[in-house]
């Protein structure tokens, strides 16, 4: 979970134990089948020129596989951050 911005801590926490503190834990391993993608050594580019309304740039980087310990905290701020549905 990622919390932004200019709030009370107490506050928040109350509202996490209030929402997530009652989910319980699974009561057995979930499976965890996700292939590995082949490890990323070089820089790849490409670039394509077609009519579009807008200029566009997409930027990406390499992160972590799915089901990796660290790919979970990237999945909310990958949301928040570059989903234009997020912002409101």
């Amino acid at each position: 979970m990622t919390v932004v911005g200019d709030f009370d801590s107490a506050q928040a926490m109350q509202l996490v134990q209030q929402y997530f503190g009652r989910v319980p834990k699974a009561a057995r391993p979930v499976p965890r089948d996700i292939p590995k993608e082949p490890e990323q050594t070089l820089e790849r580019r490409a670039t394509i020129q077609e009519e579009w309304p807008l200029p566009a740039v997409v930027v990406a980087y390499h992160v972590t596989y799915d089901g990796h310990p660290d790919s979970y905290p990237l999945s909310p701020d990958s949301k928040i951050l570059f989903d234009a549905r997020a912002r409101g």
